[in-house]
């Protein structure tokens, strides 16, 4: 299954006006970008609205209790 970043952004767009929900769905489209795209986790962090790469990698670790790249497939 392939998903376009647009189409996984979606849930983010929608919860975009309940400001409470926002930074969650940030969270939840940037790791869900992780698994099915190429893009690294700086593009990543860019196209979900984060202003700092790190912040997204600092927050799945914290969240999950692993890097980001544990939700890459095995190439």
């Amino acid at each position: 299954m392939s998903i376009t970043p647009t189409k996984a952004m979606q849930p983010l767009l929608v919860n975009a006006a309940l400001p409470n929900r926002f930074p969650v769905a940030m969270r939840e489209t940037a790791r869900f970008l992780l698994e099915p795209t190429r893009l690294s986790v700086d593009e990543i962090a860019l196209r979900v609205g984060y202003a700092e790469p790190s912040t997204p990698r600092r927050l799945i670790r914290r969240d999950t209790k692993h890097a980001p790249g544990h939700f890459r497939p095995a190439a």
